[in-house]
């Protein structure tokens, strides 16, 4: 592991302060070689939004595992490798569903915990299972 964080929105009251962004700029802090940050997997509790996405794709990691979708804003299907496009911009392999129970058992404990309004229940709505 060379980076870990967590998402930060309310206690910082910014937006832009995702878990996985968070991680992707302190790897990226580390000054990685290319063929380094190849080597690097991004690992997030939740399918990752468009704004970590792309952050992860300009980072240049080699892949991204995820362990619950995010219905609402996960981007993962937007992973896709168009022919023509130079290597930089490829996406990584994304790959969902490692540690989806234990993933949802945190959006539920968070459930349990959090006054009620629209993250809660966002937060619950990630603990139905299908």
């Amino acid at each position: 592991m060379i980076a870990e964080a967590w998402t930060s929105e309310r206690a910082d009251a910014r937006y832009l302060v995702h878990a996985e962004l968070k991680a992707l700029l302190a790897a990226d802090a580390m000054g990685l070689t290319r063929s380094e940050r190849r080597r690097c997997v991004l690992y997030t509790t939740l399918e990752p939004c468009m704004m970590c996405l792309g952050a992860a794709i300009s980072a240049q990691v080699g892949a991204v595992v995820y362990a619950l979708e995010s219905p609402g804003d996960g981007a993962s299907a937007l992973a896709v490798d168009r022919p023509g496009l130079p290597a930089v911009f490829r996406p990584p392999p994304v790959r969902g569903g490692l540690g989806r129970a234990a993933s949802r058992a945190l959006f539920a404990r968070y459930a349990a915990s959090a006054p009620p309004g629209g993250l809660r229940d966002w937060a619950l709505s990630l603990t139905v299972t299908a």
